[in-house]
């Protein structure tokens, strides 16, 4: 191999996670009694959290508040990364692979620590990597 280290995404990539948030928005609507519009998913998707939620609060006139909907949100995903999220195919061998190699092994991810921590544990590879960084560990300027 003509490279020394090999960093990798982990939603979508190393993890079979796309339908992750879509399943915690209808979840958390279905808990509700409430229908999913069409186009909703997308809508909050292209949003922050912090929009996302008042987004959501005035289209169904919640009285929650936006705090009270972005924690509902994070206990969801911390759930389902940590019980539910599965690598995505031959992931587990190739890593073991690029590792037998030698290769130095890192993830950069916008998946906060707490996400990703339990996933990779679970799944058997967080002790593969060399490196983990999310945009939790990026300095605010």
């Amino acid at each position: 191999m003509n490279f020394r280290a090999a960093v990798f995404d982990l939603d979508g990539t190393l993890l079979d996670s796309m339908d992750v948030w879509e399943k915690i928005d209808i979840a958390f609507l279905k808990k509700r009694g409430l229908p999913v519009p069409s186009g909703y998913v997308t809508e909050i998707c292209a949003r922050s959290f912090i929009e996302a939620a008042e987004y959501t609060i005035a289209l169904f006139h919640l009285s929650e508040s936006v705090d009270a909907i972005i924690r509902e949100w994070n206990e969801m995903a911390a759930y389902e990364y940590a019980h539910n999220v599965a690598l995505s195919p031959f992931t587990r061998d190739y890593l073991r692979q690029l590792k037998h190699a030698g290769i130095k092994l890192a993830v950069a991810t916008g998946l906060p620590q707490k996400l990703y921590e339990p996933c990779l544990k679970k799944n058997r590879i967080y002790d593969l990597f060399d490196v983990l960084c999310s945009t939790d560990d990026m300095a605010r300027g």
